[in-house]
């Protein structure tokens, strides 16, 4: 089999005959996902509010359009949790067609969505958006000569990543838990440390490290790379399948983490360690492996683990571990930076704000923290960590 590859290098999709798309079909399928998906991304927003069950559906199969009417109104539910805090005010989605297989009468698309969610307020550190990257396959049916959506499929490669346009259904059983999960567990930490302010881009946040009192780390460049390379790779960083980790050493090393040695003159295994070479083999375990960052990163005093989830600022770091295994492990699988919060100035109600790299390159900027949590289905362990 061989695909038909349209605005990038794409791998051809299997179990149907491939044929080019006719020029009308390609611009017909380009036209209807970026309506289909603009569509829910506006939703969500006070935009959208206005919008009735018919307003914004796209020609679909009948099947199809009682899915789209369906979703208009968990997506106006979807809207108002995010009203909670502060909610947004429009959106802008890019759509990108990556490829299209099958035949005439029932293409198959590979799309790419890029789509940016404009808070009503800037945040506490000026943040004026959540802005995520994913992918999706969706199907179209040749209807009397006219193409119609038959179904779109959001695609998940495990359990880290829900769009705000997306909902649990959409994720394969396979990587679903049981239902709705609670976090639990501590790592050994550093302890309390003497307080001191933590200032980021000239807000005041809670306090510093003891060790960390004695340099100059600058937290809003950490912040600033982690927004401007989120959805962005920077082609200086070193290739990692799974960069979710090293992505966070990049934030910290643009603000002024030092580096501790070089290779070959220390060991990069050891997690006393932390630089990065020329190459992934002669870069330090700590720079890209999350067990590995989290006991440099604790044992070197540049951290410490806060007892209470909300304490986190921006520029403090979140690591994830959902247990796996009998019995479970308590390895770390995930790290992720908070890059800014919400205060309600009247109930004051909180959010922080996380931005992370992950191994399906569902990247995201800016994702509501309490999002987040809501879409967990598998058990996990949260460690919060303030640089």
């Amino acid at each position: 089999m061989s695909g038909i590859a349209l605005g990038g290098a794409v791998a051809a999709m299997p179990g149907i005959a491939l044929a080019a798309p006719a020029a009308d079909d390609l611009a017909a399928i380009e036209g209807l996902v970026q309506e289909y998906f603009s569509g829910r991304a506006l939703r969500v927003t006070h935009g959208g509010a206005s919008a009735g069950p018919v307003d914004l559906l796209v020609p679909s199969t009948r099947s199809f359009t009682q899915r789209q009417r369906s979703d208009h109104e968990q997506l106006k539910s979807r809207r108002a949790v995010f009203g909670r805090f502060g909610g947004y005010e429009r959106s802008q989605t890019k759509t990108t067609v990556l490829s299209v297989s099958g035949d005439a009468a029932r293409p198959l698309a590979r799309v790419r969505e890029e789509t940016t969610l404009y808070f009503v307020s800037p945040r506490a550190c000026g943040g004026r958006f959540t802005a995520y990257t994913v992918e999706h396959d969706v199907q179209f049916v040749r209807d009397g000569g006219v193409l119609r959506l038959d179904s779109a499929q959001f695609i998940s490669s495990d359990y880290r990543d829900l769009p705000e346009t997306q909902f649990l259904d959409a994720v394969p059983a396979k990587f679903r838990g049981p239902g709705p999960a609670k976090g639990s567990g501590i790592k050994p930490g550093t302890g309390e440390p003497p307080r001191s302010p933590k200032v980021v881009a000239g807000q005041t946040f809670g306090d510093r490290t003891s060790a960390n009192l004695q340099v100059a780390y600058d937290y809003g460049r950490m912040i600033e790379y982690a927004i401007r390379y989120g959805l962005n790779y920077d082609p200086s960083a070193l290739y990692y399948s799974d960069d979710c980790t090293a992505f966070i050493s990049e934030c910290m090393n643009y603000g002024f983490w030092q580096h501790t040695g070089s290779w070959p003159g220390q060991d990069r295994t050891s997690n006393s360690q932390w630089f990065r070479g020329s190459y992934t083999w002669t870069t330090t375990y700590s720079w890209g492996g999350a067990e590995n960052w989290y006991w440099f990163a604790t044992g070197s005093g540049r951290t410490y683990i806060l007892s209470e989830l909300d304490w986190m600022v921006p520029s403090d770091v979140l690591q994830w571990n959902w247990p796996k295994g009998n019995p479970p492990d308590d390895i770390l699988d995930h790290t992720q930076i908070c890059t800014d919060i919400y205060i309600d100035p009247v109930l004051g109600l909180g959010d922080q704000y996380m931005t992370q790299h992950s191994s399906n390159h569902h990247d995201y900027v800016n994702r509501s923290l309490n999002y987040i949590l809501s879409y967990q289905t598998w058990t996990y362990q949260l460690y919060a960590h303030r640089t």
